[in-house]
């Protein structure tokens, strides 16, 4: 049988391998950069191999030291003041290159802008929840707030955000 070590490992490739795009998608939100993101993925999974301790929620473990060593890595090389509010730089999670045509470009620009105008919690949670894939209690298990304050979050958040859409079009128009 395979010494404790082994099967962490495995078991943390395993999870690596699965979740690869949902654990990029956390740190790109707060990083905005994707080389910036595949790295603190890898730091983190090789610590948690590293640390070879038994985790009852590993996703949620892993999501939220992520999102902990982004916010680490920011206020590192100084981007993030300790005393600001942290916002993530969702823009970064929508890819305008991906964009078949003018108009689809136009409207990613757009849900870019507006996400900058919303809440910092609102955002965090769309972010996690369509870019990252999470469920509404993944989300509350990896920003520590309960399930009914990520729901709130994230209703408020798309709310704020067809309203902000709203007004861009009619403006536009």
């Amino acid at each position: 049988m395979p010494d404790r070590l082994q099967q962490d490992a495995a078991f943390w490739a395993g999870l690596f391998e699965r979740e690869h795009q949902r654990l990029c998608a956390v740190a790109l939100a707060w990083l905005g950069n994707l080389d910036d993101s595949l790295d603190i993925v890898q730091d983190v999974l090789v610590k948690l191999v590293q640390r070879g301790a038994h985790i009852d929620e590993p996703l949620g473990y892993c999501l939220r030291s992520i999102r902990n060593a982004a916010i680490d890595d920011l206020r590192r090389r100084q981007r993030l003041p300790d005393h600001e509010p942290l916002a993530p730089n969702c823009g970064s999670l929508i890819d305008l290159d991906a964009c078949r045509d003018v108009e689809q470009r136009q409207m990613a620009q757009l849900v870019r802008e507006a996400l900058t105008k919303i809440g910092t919690v609102q955002r965090e949670v769309i972010a996690l929840k369509i870019y990252g894939g999470l469920t509404l209690a993944q989300i509350a298990d990896t920003l520590d707030i309960p399930s009914g304050t990520a729901a709130t979050h994230y209703r408020r958040g798309l709310e704020a955000l067809r309203d902000l859409l709203r007004r861009q079009i009619d403006d536009a128009a």
